[in-house]
């Protein structure tokens, strides 16, 4: 089982990173990711957190837009690490 869209205390959730991780784990999810709203500076520790436990994970953002949010995936972290991700979005809409 996947699950692509969990959110954290780091964002609008409960539970912490690792308690979501460590969840996961325990129901057998073999791929996630934790999205946090607007902002990318967490994906290291997330991704890092996911990997730690053998499940398959990338990088991922919601935007917040004008008429609901809108989900990014980064296979490559390395590609979402330029701080200037919100205003090269922000072009788009």
């Amino acid at each position: 089982m996947i699950d692509l869209h969990m959110h954290s205390s780091e964002d609008d959730g409960k539970l912490s990173i690792e308690e979501i991780v460590d969840l996961a784990a325990e129901q057998n999810i073999t791929a996630g990711t934790i999205v946090v709203h607007d902002r990318v500076d967490s994906q290291e520790r997330i991704v890092e957190a996911w990997r730690s436990r053998g499940i398959d994970t990338f990088a991922t953002s919601e935007l917040t837009g004008v008429d609901g949010h809108y989900l990014f995936f980064f296979p490559d972290l390395k590609a979402q690490e330029d701080r200037t991700f919100r205003a090269r979005l922000e072009k788009i809409y």
